[in-house]
């Protein structure tokens, strides 16, 4: 019996136990669990190079500092999630504040784990972070989805290049006075990104606080949030009011960029 099986197992048994086993449809949808994770083929495999040039970490870097960290955001992620998955806000206090490369490195942290999948959704229509990550010429996206009622879920999902890593862009449609996040077909959408596959995480890449009034309704979406402060970058105004931007009741921590005693963190964010 594989990992992911003897986990889906236990995960079951505590459901009957506590009176909540899941229905025929979700028990079928547990089984094929394992099959699904193994059938996200990649069309094109990144290489290190090609990982590194666009700062995504992987487990033979030799800045095993940077991965480590990440692996340790992951892991407090999980503990945070406990048995079920989970829907992660990435923000920070500034703009260039790093909550990009923080966000995309979690989802790669996530991916590095056989049994999960991570999705990174870029929510950051001022500045979009992760075209780049799509093998996808001119592909659509999360705002293409919300605008366009033809566009299927399955439509904005694109491989990385990555095992186990998809991503949503921002899509086409980029109307930064658009009132995107407040449409009740966002609120389904997530519901439906972190509800069909119990393996995957969902990684939100949402823009800094100070820059963008959607961060709050962003956060109302999410489970867990972390929040990205520059190094001398963030007075403790803004730190509090970022705080309360997002919850202090899903905010799982901090993470300060480019402190000087993490100067080769500082050099890849």
């Amino acid at each position: 019996m594989s990992k992911i099986e003897e986990a889906l197992k236990k995960a079951k048994e505590l459901q009957v136990a506590s009176g909540t086993e899941p229905s025929a449809a979700e028990r079928s949808a547990d089984t094929t669990a394992a099959d699904q994770i193994a059938r996200m083929a990649e069309p094109l495999r990144r290489s290190e190079t090609d990982l590194a040039v666009r700062r995504v970490i992987f487990a033979s870097m030799r800045e095993t500092r940077i991965r480590d960290t990440f692996r340790d955001l992951r892991t407090s992620v999980l503990q945070r999630a406990g048995a079920s998955n989970a829907v992660v806000l990435v923000t920070s206090t500034a703009e260039n504040g790093g909550g990009s490369f923080v966000a995309r490195n979690l989802a790669a942290a996530i991916a590095f784990d056989e049994n999960r999948t991570a999705l990174l959704v870029d929510c950051n229509l001022q500045e979009p972070g992760h075209d780049d990550l799509v093998l996808t010429e001119e592909p659509l996206g999360l705002t293409d989805f919300l605008r366009d009622q033809d566009v299927a879920v399955s439509e904005i999902i694109h491989p990385t290049g990555i095992p186990r890593f998809r991503v949503i862009p921002i899509g086409r449609n980029k109307d930064p006075g658009s009132e995107y996040f407040a449409l009740l077909k966002m609120q389904r959408l997530f519901r439906e990104l972190k509800q069909r596959y119990r393996e995957r995480f969902v990684v939100v890449d949402a823009p800094a606080v100070g820059v963008s009034a959607d961060v709050r309704m962003l956060a109302e979406l999410c489970d867990i949030a972390i929040l990205v402060v520059p190094y001398a970058g963030s007075t403790d105004t803004q730190i509090e009011a970022a705080v309360n931007a997002i919850g202090e009741q899903r905010l799982l921590g901090t993470i300060i960029n480019d402190e000087p005693s993490s100067a080769v963190l500082g050099r890849w964010i």
